[in-house]
């Protein structure tokens, strides 16, 4: 059982080492700050012990890969040290966060590292469940300004994440989903100002789904960046939309098949790295 004074804060942030929390972290109710939570394999360590918190400002949350249906995030009530009816509230809802980090393996490993098969290898067994399950368990609220995810291994990114509702957002990193196709919808999002993706596999093109409905998609953001794209081939342009109207900054590196690509008027930097040569030539 864990014992000390009920804290409001718990720095562990230089506590690279660190394998765990203690047990039943969630009974501290009064905690707010706790960056990163190390996912456990058990229920006293688990990631429903974030039921009960409202954490504020940032979470990291590292080794999603140990969440299995044995320790899936459910409402608990600890007076009665039983589960509570499933809701569909979001998991994270509660907390008033204005960042949220969710990652299979070790967050500050896999920017170093594009895969780690060991790390991120799901439980075999009877329990285990899709990366896309926990994902949509982990909503977060709407006011969230900085979201980062890397390591997923699902096929698709869910609804919750193409960002339509997450008005607020203004920095977008998506690191290593090898699985999924495409990418979110997120030309709708007003503020968003940074978006950096890397190791995306699976995806051949970039079309509609990425910007979205609105007239002018990317209105607010900056700062574009695309890596490790080894099979990407065609960036379509939309036509009668004003698309990245404010966009000062696009970093393209190691996307060797890209052949076209959509166009961008307000450019003052512009980074082409390990790219087809002709798509190179074109932007000289």
């Amino acid at each position: 059982m864990f014992k000390m004074v009920d804290p409001r804060h718990l720095n562990i942030k230089d506590c690279t080492g660190l394998t765990h929390l203690p047990d039943y972290i969630g009974l501290l109710k009064n905690l707010q700050t706790l960056p990163p939570f190390i996912v456990g394999q058990r229920i006293e360590n688990g990631l429903f012990q974030l039921n009960s918190l409202r954490l504020q400002g940032e979470l990291k949350m590292e080794h999603l890969e140990n969440v299995s249906l044995y320790n899936l995030p459910r409402h608990f009530d600890w007076r009665k040290r039983s589960f509570l009816s499933d809701t569909e509230q979001p998991f994270l809802n509660g907390g008033k966060l204005y960042s949220l980090a969710l990652s299979w393996g070790d967050i500050n490993a896999s920017k170093l590292n594009r895969y780690m098969p060991g790390q991120l290898r799901q439980t075999e067994n009877d329990r285990s469940i899709s990366a896309e399950t926990i994902i949509d368990k982990l909503r977060p609220n709407n006011d969230i300004r900085r979201l980062l995810i890397n390591g997923y291994q699902g096929t698709r990114f869910l609804n919750w994440m193409n960002l339509n509702t997450l008005g607020d957002l203004t920095r977008l990193e998506l690191f290593n989903c090898p699985r999924c196709e495409s990418l979110p919808t997120v030309g709708e999002s007003p503020a968003l100002k940074v978006l950096h993706i890397q190791g995306m596999d699976s995806v051949l093109r970039i079309s509609r789904e990425f910007y979205g409905e609105g007239r002018r998609p990317f209105s607010s953001l900056n700062e574009l960046s695309l890596r490790d794209f080894p099979n990407f081939q065609s960036w379509e342009s939309i036509d009668q939309m004003e698309a990245f109207t404010c966009l000062n900054r696009l970093i393209i590196v190691n996307c060797p098949r890209l052949t076209n690509m959509q166009w961008f008027s307000s450019l003052r930097y512009l980074e082409m790295r390990n790219c087809n040569p002709l798509m190179l030539r074109s932007a000289a």
